[in-house]
């Protein structure tokens, strides 16, 4: 049965899942890991998701096994991973571009700094829609907010705490969740083994709750595609102010009040704004009635938009 309520993410290397099989299994998707400052495995999976590979939905996480004490060639690093978070695949919760930061370290680090680092990076570039869900190799982790539920060992020892586990994290995200799962394929299969009989089981036993969680997750995608297009209508509408106030002003004379240089349509523009626009709306009404005496404008047409305005 394919799932309908909740998807699985599968955190692994590139390289790792090429020579694995399930590159080309259905529905899967992947998270592809990164060590940080390796340029030359950040790049081979810039060239994948941007050559090779199939329109899906991606996602990055970052592996923090060293903390803080992480050195290398960070700016160009950074670079890199601002090209992926561009793909229009990239997978956003709530319009933001999700990055999961993978602790496998054993040290006592603070964990979040290196979070909070590679976040001020970011920002620097201009990314401010980027959020980052630090995820603990050893702990079973369901965050709500953003839909991740993180299936370690410990998850999936037995089929019963598993459904447990899971139909709850499903009844209480507030978006449409995702089975986030570190590669093994043997974990794999366990868990979409488990997944499915436990919804298969949920159909069946509350069919309207399951029904609902369906609705909920297809809705949910609807909508967030929608916010998407939305996000690129208005990018494109303030494009083209941008160019059409660069065009007003990109030449002429320079205007007596200002310093710009502004060109005959922004002066037009300007006369409009400044003289016409600001006048009541007694005084422009009263020009229209000289038009009427003056013969340049029909009486008819003061009182019904659909009658012609002007005379020839």
């Amino acid at each position: 049965m394919e799932s309908k309520v909740s998807a699985i993410w599968i955190m692994a290397r590139l390289e790792d899942l090429q020579s694995s099989g399930l590159m080309h299994a259905n529905n899967n998707r992947f998270s592809f890991i990164l060590d940080p400052w390796n340029n030359a495995q950040i790049n081979s999976v810039l060239k994948y998701v941007y050559t090779d590979c199939p329109d899906q939905q991606f996602a990055i996480t970052i592996n923090n096994d060293k903390g803080q004490d992480q050195r290398g060639n960070e700016a160009e690093w950074i670079d890199v991973l601002c090209s992926l978070l561009y793909h229009p695949d990239y997978y956003k919760v709530r319009q933001q571009s999700l990055i999961t930061i993978f602790d496998t370290s054993k040290k006592s680090v603070n964990k979040f700094a290196f979070r909070d680092k590679i976040l001020q990076r970011l920002k620097i570039q201009g990314f401010e829609s980027v959020k980052m869900v630090n995820i603990d190799s050893s702990e079973i982790m369901v965050d709500q907010h953003n839909g991740i539920m993180y299936v370690s060992g410990e998850l999936v020892k037995t089929h019963d705490f598993f459904s447990e586990k899971y139909i709850s994290a499903l009844v209480e995200s507030e978006v449409p969740l995702s089975l986030f799962v570190p590669f093994s394929k043997d974990m794999v299969n366990t868990l979409s083994e488990y997944k499915t009989t436990t919804e298969e089981k949920l159909l069946l036993e509350q069919g309207k709750l399951f029904r609902l969680l369906t609705l909920i997750y297809k809705k949910s995608a609807e909508m967030e595609d929608m916010q998407r297009k939305n996000a690129l209508l208005n990018d494109d509408i303030r494009s083209k102010n941008d160019y059409l106030n660069y065009l007003l002003t990109k030449s002429g004379d320079v205007n007596e009040l200002d310093t710009m240089a502004y060109s005959d349509i922004a002066r037009l523009k300007n006369y409009y704004t400044n003289e016409y626009e600001i006048l009541p709306l007694w005084y422009k009404r009263f020009g229209h009635i000289i038009k009427v005496l003056y013969g340049k404008r029909s009486l008819r047409s003061l009182f019904n938009d659909n009658v012609k305005k002007y005379k020839d």
